[in-house]
């Protein structure tokens, strides 16, 4: 579960940046 949670932060503030 951890691990999968690592993985959705990271993807959401990659998203974030993106977008920003």
């Amino acid at each position: 579960y951890s691990s999968t949670f690592s993985t959705y932060e990271n993807s959401s503030k990659t998203i974030i940046s993106v977008l920003n």
